[in-house]
Order: C-alpha cells, then sequence, then structure tokens
C-alpha cells in the first residue's frame, strides 16, 4: 500500500510533467505579440524578486523589464515612465520582460491596466532558462491617465508592476 509521503511525490512529479507539457504545447506566439531570445546580464530598475512557486521549485524571476515603444534586436527602445500619442491618437507600446526561468518551460503573463481597469492581459511562453519576451498594446488618444503592467507567473502571482502614464 502506497505511504502518503508516495503519494504526495507522485502527485509532485505529475505536476511537474503536466506544466512541461502544456507549456511546450503553448502555442506558437504571434509576431510582433512575443519573441526570444538571448539577454545581457544586469537586472533593470523595475523589478520585484519572485517567490518560489508552489512545488518548492526555484520561481520565475523578472530580471529586466521596461515600457516602451518599440522593440528592435529583442531589446527595447525609447524606454519611459510617460508617452505621448502621435497627432493620429494612436500610442503603440510595448512591455519587454527578461525572465529568468531556473526550471525549465513556463509562461508570464503581461496584464495592461489603465488605472484600475485591466485593458489586456497577454499569455508568454517562457522556454529557456533567460528569456526575452514581450506584449505590445495600442492605446487611444482618450486614454490618458495613469497605467500600468503587472508581470505575474501562470498562478497570477505578482511577479513586477511597471507603472507608466499616457499624457
Amino acid at each position: 500500500m502506497p505511504t502518503p509521503s508516495s503519494i504526495g511525490t507522485r502527485v509532485q512529479a505529475c505536476l511537474v510533467a503536466a506544466a512541461c507539457v502544456l507549456a511546450l504545447s503553448l502555442p506558437p506566439l504571434a509576431r510582433g505579440e512575443a519573441a526570444a531570445g538571448s539577454g545581457s546580464d544586469g537586472a533593470g530598475p523595475d523589478t520585484v524578486a519572485a517567490a518560489p512557486d508552489t512545488l518548492g521549485r526555484p520561481g520565475l524571476t523578472v530580471l529586466r523589464a521596461y515600457v516602451c515603444r518599440g522593440i528592435e534586436q529583442s531589446e527595447p527602445t525609447e524606454a519611459g515612465k510617460s508617452f505621448i500619442p502621435a497627432p493620429d491618437g494612436l500610442l503603440h507600446l510595448c512591455c519587454f520582460s527578461e525572465i529568468g526561468a531556473p526550471a525549465g518551460p513556463d509562461t508570464v503573463v503581461h496584464v495592461w491596466y489603465w488605472g484600475q481597469r485591466e485593458m489586456a492581459s497577454v499569455r508568454l511562453g517562457i522556454k529557456g532558462p533567460r528569456w526575452r519576451t514581450w506584449s505590445t498594446k495600442q492605446v487611444l488618444d482618450e486614454w490618458q491617465g495613469e497605467w500600468h503592467v503587472d508581470i505575474t507567473d501562470r498562478h497570477g502571482t505578482l511577479l513586477s508592476r511597471l507603472p507608466f502614464s499616457v499624457e
């Protein structure tokens, strides 16, 4: 008869296997929505340390994260804390994040907020131990004010919050 500790070990192994299968089976990310590559060392000023996940494995860590106007060669361009829409009333922004994932493939979510209102949620696959990825958001001229992007793990645990404003 199995002991409670052996059942727990089996359940944990199944959960780890299921998480890996889920992460590996995520659909390809759309061009411009998210992409990835290798990055440089160093953490940005807007990072918050991650808590270990529920399986006791090392958790995800946000190494660098920025709100910016674009991405060139997998790096953020024109990062800032305040943005002004173009004369046509549109503003195209990106949330860039470099994620440390020592336990293997995983998922992060970029959740875009205007004030307290959720405006978009984008799931992004993390496929290596150090992975750069980003989401994009079109902001209309009438959506002026305070914004933030929350970067969470697949369970919704906050890893980093990036505040910015639209003038």
